[in-house]
Protein backbone atom coordinates (compact mmCIF):
# COMPACT_ATOMS: atom_id res chain seq x y z
CA UNK A 1 0.00 0.00 0.00
CA UNK A 2 1.52 3.43 -0.42
CA UNK A 3 2.56 5.94 1.99
CA UNK A 4 1.80 9.82 2.00
CA UNK A 5 3.62 12.44 3.68
CA UNK A 6 2.36 15.88 3.89
CA UNK A 7 3.73 19.38 4.60
CA UNK A 8 1.67 22.05 5.40
CA UNK A 9 3.94 25.79 5.10
CA UNK A 10 2.49 29.31 5.41
CA UNK A 11 3.07 29.87 1.67
CA UNK A 12 2.63 25.75 -0.38
CA UNK A 13 1.94 22.75 0.62
CA UNK A 14 4.57 19.77 -0.59
CA UNK A 15 3.71 15.90 -0.58
CA UNK A 16 5.57 13.09 -1.29
CA UNK A 17 3.43 9.56 -2.32
CA UNK A 18 5.71 6.68 -1.52
CA UNK A 19 4.93 3.15 -3.20
CA UNK A 20 8.03 1.37 -2.54
CA UNK A 21 11.41 2.22 -1.49
CA UNK A 22 12.63 3.41 -5.11
CA UNK A 23 9.24 4.57 -6.34
CA UNK A 24 7.51 7.58 -5.32
CA UNK A 25 6.21 11.27 -6.91
CA UNK A 26 6.58 14.65 -5.07
CA UNK A 27 3.92 17.44 -5.47
CA UNK A 28 4.50 21.28 -4.85
CA UNK A 29 1.53 23.31 -4.53
CA UNK A 30 1.90 26.74 -4.54
CA UNK A 31 -0.25 27.63 -1.68
CA UNK A 32 -2.12 26.75 1.58
CA UNK A 33 -5.59 26.96 2.49
CA UNK A 34 -6.46 30.91 2.78
CA UNK A 35 -9.44 31.29 5.03
CA UNK A 36 -9.52 34.85 3.23
CA UNK A 37 -9.93 33.70 -0.20
CA UNK A 38 -11.35 30.43 0.41
CA UNK A 39 -13.55 30.32 3.46
CA UNK A 40 -16.55 31.31 1.41
CA UNK A 41 -16.53 28.26 -0.61
CA UNK A 42 -14.61 25.16 1.32
CA UNK A 43 -12.83 24.26 4.95
CA UNK A 44 -9.36 24.18 5.39
CA UNK A 45 -9.85 20.25 5.90
CA UNK A 46 -11.74 19.90 2.41
CA UNK A 47 -9.42 21.94 0.44
CA UNK A 48 -6.36 19.50 1.75
CA UNK A 49 -8.50 16.18 1.13
CA UNK A 50 -9.24 17.40 -2.08
CA UNK A 51 -6.29 18.25 -3.55
CA UNK A 52 -4.16 15.42 -1.84
CA UNK A 53 -6.89 12.90 -3.17
CA UNK A 54 -6.13 14.90 -6.87
CA UNK A 55 -2.56 14.07 -6.16
CA UNK A 56 -3.36 10.62 -5.42
CA UNK A 57 -5.34 9.85 -8.31
CA UNK A 58 -3.17 11.21 -10.96
CA UNK A 59 -0.60 8.73 -9.62
CA UNK A 60 -3.08 6.11 -9.94
CA UNK A 61 -4.42 5.71 -6.97
CA UNK A 62 -6.49 6.99 -3.90
CA UNK A 63 -6.25 8.65 -0.48
CA UNK A 64 -8.26 5.67 1.10
CA UNK A 65 -5.30 3.60 -0.68
CA UNK A 66 -2.72 4.88 1.79
CA UNK A 67 -2.05 2.71 5.03
CA UNK A 68 -0.57 5.96 6.58
CA UNK A 69 -0.95 9.62 5.70
CA UNK A 70 1.95 11.57 8.00
CA UNK A 71 1.13 15.45 8.09
CA UNK A 72 4.09 17.90 9.58
CA UNK A 73 3.52 21.92 9.17
CA UNK A 74 4.12 25.39 10.04
CA UNK A 75 3.24 27.15 12.11
CA UNK A 76 0.97 24.55 12.81
CA UNK A 77 -0.38 20.91 11.50
CA UNK A 78 -3.71 20.70 10.06
CA UNK A 79 -5.97 18.51 10.68
CA UNK A 80 -7.41 16.49 7.71
CA UNK A 81 -10.52 14.42 9.22
CA UNK A 82 -8.99 11.36 8.26
CA UNK A 83 -8.53 8.17 10.55
CA UNK A 84 -5.28 7.16 9.23
CA UNK A 85 -3.64 10.22 9.37
CA UNK A 86 0.48 10.83 12.17
CA UNK A 87 1.03 13.90 13.11
CA UNK A 88 4.95 14.69 12.91
CA UNK A 89 6.27 18.12 14.16
CA UNK A 90 8.19 19.90 12.44
CA UNK A 91 10.83 20.46 14.48
CA UNK A 92 11.16 16.34 14.90
CA UNK A 93 11.15 16.28 11.02
CA UNK A 94 14.43 18.77 11.01
CA UNK A 95 16.11 17.00 13.84
CA UNK A 96 15.47 13.45 12.04
CA UNK A 97 17.56 14.86 8.57
CA UNK A 98 21.08 13.19 9.14
CA UNK A 99 24.17 14.38 7.24
CA UNK A 100 22.79 17.68 6.58
CA UNK A 101 22.02 20.82 8.67
CA UNK A 102 18.57 21.62 7.27
CA UNK A 103 17.34 25.58 6.82
CA UNK A 104 13.78 26.23 5.68
CA UNK A 105 13.38 29.41 4.23
CA UNK A 106 10.08 31.19 3.62
CA UNK A 107 8.68 34.89 3.81
CA UNK A 108 7.90 34.82 6.84
CA UNK A 109 11.06 33.04 8.75
CA UNK A 110 14.21 31.41 9.01
CA UNK A 111 13.63 27.50 10.80
CA UNK A 112 16.67 25.49 12.16
CA UNK A 113 16.48 22.62 14.53
CA UNK A 114 15.15 24.09 17.39
CA UNK A 115 15.41 27.17 16.19
CA UNK A 116 13.20 29.56 14.22
CA UNK A 117 13.00 33.25 13.90
CA UNK A 118 9.37 35.00 14.37
CA UNK A 119 7.38 37.38 11.56
CA UNK A 120 8.94 40.47 10.83
CA UNK A 121 9.05 42.72 14.33
CA UNK A 122 7.86 46.25 14.29
CA UNK A 123 11.59 46.91 14.10
CA UNK A 124 12.01 46.21 10.71
CA UNK A 125 8.94 48.01 9.10
CA UNK A 126 9.79 50.32 6.98
CA UNK A 127 8.71 54.34 6.34
CA UNK A 128 7.81 53.95 2.69
CA UNK A 129 4.39 53.13 2.32
CA UNK A 130 4.79 50.61 -0.59
CA UNK A 131 7.04 48.61 1.58
CA UNK A 132 4.57 48.41 4.45
CA UNK A 133 1.74 47.35 1.72
CA UNK A 134 4.16 44.67 1.08
CA UNK A 135 4.40 42.89 4.42
CA UNK A 136 0.81 43.15 4.87
CA UNK A 137 -0.34 41.88 1.68
CA UNK A 138 2.40 38.51 1.73
CA UNK A 139 0.81 38.67 5.38
CA UNK A 140 -2.72 38.19 4.37
CA UNK A 141 -2.03 36.38 1.20
CA UNK A 142 1.34 34.20 1.70
CA UNK A 143 0.50 32.66 -1.86
CA UNK A 144 1.86 35.64 -3.34
CA UNK A 145 5.33 35.24 -5.32
CA UNK A 146 7.34 38.18 -5.57
CA UNK A 147 9.29 38.28 -9.23
CA UNK A 148 9.61 41.66 -8.85
CA UNK A 149 13.07 42.46 -7.97
CA UNK A 150 12.28 45.21 -5.43
CA UNK A 151 10.28 43.30 -3.63
CA UNK A 152 11.83 40.08 -3.40
CA UNK A 153 15.09 42.16 -1.95
CA UNK A 154 12.92 43.52 0.64
CA UNK A 155 11.35 40.42 1.93
CA UNK A 156 14.50 38.92 1.74
CA UNK A 157 16.18 41.59 3.70
CA UNK A 158 13.46 40.96 6.64
CA UNK A 159 13.98 37.19 6.71
CA UNK A 160 18.09 38.08 7.03
CA UNK A 161 17.90 40.29 9.71
CA UNK A 162 15.32 39.20 11.44
CA UNK A 163 17.87 35.74 11.67
CA UNK A 164 20.18 37.97 13.12
CA UNK A 165 19.06 37.65 17.01
CA UNK A 166 18.49 33.57 16.72
CA UNK A 167 22.38 33.24 16.51
CA UNK A 168 22.10 29.89 14.73
CA UNK A 169 25.04 27.29 15.07
CA UNK A 170 25.67 27.34 11.80
CA UNK A 171 27.93 24.01 11.15
CA UNK A 172 30.42 23.64 8.26
CA UNK A 173 30.51 19.78 9.50
CA UNK A 174 28.05 18.49 7.15
CA UNK A 175 26.57 20.22 4.45
CA UNK A 176 24.22 23.51 4.96
CA UNK A 177 21.02 22.64 2.85
CA UNK A 178 18.76 25.49 2.12
CA UNK A 179 14.89 24.31 1.37
CA UNK A 180 11.26 25.74 1.66
CA UNK A 181 8.96 28.13 -0.49
CA UNK A 182 11.83 30.83 -0.65
CA UNK A 183 13.68 28.02 -3.00
CA UNK A 184 11.35 26.60 -5.12
CA UNK A 185 12.19 25.68 -8.63
CA UNK A 186 9.65 28.07 -10.01
CA UNK A 187 10.42 29.32 -13.52
CA UNK A 188 10.54 33.44 -13.15
CA UNK A 189 12.67 33.29 -9.98
CA UNK A 190 16.15 35.09 -10.38
CA UNK A 191 18.42 32.45 -8.92
CA UNK A 192 21.17 34.94 -8.00
CA UNK A 193 18.81 36.39 -5.51
CA UNK A 194 18.36 32.75 -3.78
CA UNK A 195 22.36 32.45 -3.33
CA UNK A 196 23.01 36.49 -1.70
CA UNK A 197 20.13 35.54 0.88
CA UNK A 198 21.95 31.69 1.35
CA UNK A 199 25.82 33.77 1.79
CA UNK A 200 24.08 36.53 3.78
CA UNK A 201 22.17 34.42 6.01
CA UNK A 202 25.27 32.21 7.54
CA UNK A 203 26.95 34.41 9.55
CA UNK A 204 29.49 32.63 11.56
CA UNK A 205 33.15 32.05 10.42
CA UNK A 206 34.38 29.07 9.01
CA UNK A 207 33.95 27.10 5.35
CA UNK A 208 30.62 25.94 4.69
CA UNK A 209 29.07 23.37 1.78
CA UNK A 210 25.97 24.66 0.55
CA UNK A 211 23.57 22.97 -0.97
CA UNK A 212 19.37 23.36 -1.67
CA UNK A 213 16.56 21.49 -2.24
CA UNK A 214 14.29 23.08 -4.59
CA UNK A 215 11.68 20.32 -4.36
CA UNK A 216 11.36 19.76 -0.06
CA UNK A 217 12.13 16.17 -1.15
CA UNK A 218 14.69 15.07 1.96
CA UNK A 219 11.84 17.49 4.01
CA UNK A 220 9.44 15.04 3.02
CA UNK A 221 11.45 12.03 3.12
CA UNK A 222 12.16 12.79 6.69
CA UNK A 223 8.64 13.02 7.36
CA UNK A 224 8.34 9.52 6.23
CA UNK A 225 11.44 8.77 8.19
CA UNK A 226 9.68 10.10 11.66
CA UNK A 227 7.18 7.59 11.16
CA UNK A 228 9.99 4.51 10.44
CA UNK A 229 9.81 4.29 6.81
CA UNK A 230 12.52 4.91 4.74
CA UNK A 231 11.94 6.54 1.18
CA UNK A 232 15.31 5.82 -0.40
CA UNK A 233 15.37 8.77 -2.46
CA UNK A 234 17.62 9.34 -4.83
CA UNK A 235 18.76 13.26 -4.67
CA UNK A 236 20.49 13.26 -7.35
CA UNK A 237 18.13 13.21 -9.79
CA UNK A 238 14.48 14.23 -11.03
CA UNK A 239 13.76 15.66 -7.43
CA UNK A 240 17.22 16.16 -6.37
CA UNK A 241 19.59 18.46 -4.35
CA UNK A 242 21.50 21.25 -6.11
CA UNK A 243 24.79 21.87 -5.12
CA UNK A 244 25.52 25.65 -4.45
CA UNK A 245 29.16 25.54 -3.82
CA UNK A 246 31.38 26.21 -1.01
CA UNK A 247 31.50 29.94 1.21
CA UNK A 248 33.99 30.80 2.98
CA UNK A 249 33.05 33.29 5.88
CA UNK A 250 36.62 35.60 7.58
CA UNK A 251 34.64 38.98 8.52
CA UNK A 252 38.19 40.53 7.90
CA UNK A 253 41.34 40.60 5.73
CA UNK A 254 41.70 37.48 4.08
CA UNK A 255 44.41 35.68 1.79
CA UNK A 256 43.21 32.72 -0.12
CA UNK A 257 45.82 30.23 -2.02
CA UNK A 258 43.57 28.51 -4.59
CA UNK A 259 44.70 25.13 -6.46
CA UNK A 260 42.03 23.46 -9.16
CA UNK A 261 42.23 20.04 -9.65
CA UNK A 262 43.82 20.07 -12.98
CA UNK A 263 46.79 21.47 -11.01
CA UNK A 264 46.42 25.35 -12.11
CA UNK A 265 46.92 27.87 -8.79
CA UNK A 266 46.11 31.26 -8.09
CA UNK A 267 46.32 33.91 -4.96
CA UNK A 268 43.71 36.20 -3.90
CA UNK A 269 43.37 39.00 -1.47
CA UNK A 270 40.23 39.89 0.06
CA UNK A 271 39.81 43.50 1.93
CA UNK A 272 37.63 43.47 4.92
CA UNK A 273 34.31 44.07 4.06
CA UNK A 274 34.54 42.65 0.71
CA UNK A 275 33.01 39.93 -1.47
CA UNK A 276 35.05 37.18 -3.69
CA UNK A 277 33.53 34.86 -6.20
CA UNK A 278 34.76 32.23 -8.19
CA UNK A 279 33.43 29.76 -10.90
CA UNK A 280 33.71 26.49 -9.75
CA UNK A 281 31.55 24.33 -11.56
CA UNK A 282 29.26 21.04 -10.13
CA UNK A 283 31.49 18.23 -9.62
CA UNK A 284 34.70 20.31 -9.74
CA UNK A 285 36.73 20.62 -6.85
CA UNK A 286 39.49 22.85 -5.66
CA UNK A 287 42.38 22.62 -2.70
CA UNK A 288 42.14 26.26 -0.18
CA UNK A 289 45.04 27.63 2.18
CA UNK A 290 43.04 30.52 3.76
CA UNK A 291 44.21 32.92 6.63
CA UNK A 292 42.55 35.76 8.60
CA UNK A 293 42.94 37.81 11.79
CA UNK A 294 39.85 35.50 12.99
CA UNK A 295 39.86 32.83 11.08
CA UNK A 296 42.98 31.52 11.69
CA UNK A 297 45.04 29.28 8.51
CA UNK A 298 43.32 26.37 6.96
CA UNK A 299 43.29 24.17 4.40
CA UNK A 300 40.50 22.29 3.04
CA UNK A 301 39.47 20.79 -0.45
CA UNK A 302 36.21 22.39 -1.41
CA UNK A 303 33.76 21.58 -3.85
CA UNK A 304 32.02 23.69 -7.02
CA UNK A 305 28.27 24.13 -7.99
CA UNK A 306 26.15 26.65 -9.77
CA UNK A 307 27.26 29.34 -7.37
CA UNK A 308 31.01 28.16 -7.41
CA UNK A 309 33.16 29.46 -4.53
CA UNK A 310 33.23 32.51 -2.25
CA UNK A 311 34.72 34.77 0.45
CA UNK A 312 33.02 36.74 2.96
CA UNK A 313 34.79 39.27 4.45
CA UNK A 314 32.36 41.28 5.54
CA UNK A 315 32.38 42.50 9.30
CA UNK A 316 28.74 41.06 9.48
CA UNK A 317 27.36 44.17 11.51
CA UNK A 318 24.29 44.17 8.94
CA UNK A 319 22.78 42.76 6.53
CA UNK A 320 23.80 42.51 2.87
CA UNK A 321 20.47 43.81 1.59
CA UNK A 322 20.80 47.34 4.04
CA UNK A 323 23.83 48.76 1.75
CA UNK A 324 22.63 49.23 -1.36
CA UNK A 325 26.17 49.72 -2.69
CA UNK A 326 27.23 46.79 -1.13
CA UNK A 327 24.65 44.65 -2.31
CA UNK A 328 24.68 45.77 -6.18
CA UNK A 329 28.34 45.08 -6.33
CA UNK A 330 27.68 41.87 -4.83
CA UNK A 331 25.05 40.98 -6.82
CA UNK A 332 26.86 41.63 -9.75
CA UNK A 333 29.49 39.17 -8.94
CA UNK A 334 27.14 36.20 -8.55
CA UNK A 335 25.70 36.92 -12.02
CA UNK A 336 29.05 37.11 -13.25
CA UNK A 337 30.11 33.34 -11.83
CA UNK A 338 26.65 31.72 -12.78
CA UNK A 339 26.88 33.27 -16.15
CA UNK A 340 30.21 31.70 -17.01
CA UNK A 341 29.26 27.90 -16.48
Amino acid sequence: MPTLAVYVGVSGIDALLRFSAEKYEVLNFPYPYIPTLFSNQTNESSFYLNLLEMFCLQNKTTLEDCDVIYVSGFVSIPNLGLKNTAPISLNDALGNIENHFPVLVNNYSLVTKSVFSSRVGSRFMMDEKEEVDLHANISIYPQINLPDIHARINADKVVSESSRDLDVKWSDKTPILFMGPRFLDLPHERKELDYLLMVDLIDRVGIYDIQVDRYNSLLLSSILGSGGITANMDVSEEYGIEEVGTLVVTKGNTECLIESDIGTGQVVEVKKNEIFSMPLQTGATARVMIKGHLFGTKEKVVKGGSLGLVIDARDREGSLFSDIKRFDKALKLVKESISSF
